[in-house]
């Protein structure tokens, strides 16, 4: 339950983070901008 919230809420922030910079597709460019 918790690991499913958690990678939903994980998701979101990389549509986010994607949406917002089309620079990086790969969710693993996108991981270190979540955690600045």
């Amino acid at each position: 339950m918790l690991l499913s919230s958690l990678r939903n809420s994980l998701e979101i922030l990389l549509a986010r983070s994607c949406a917002t910079t089309p620079e990086s597709k790969t969710p693993r460019d996108s991981l270190p901008t979540i955690s600045e």
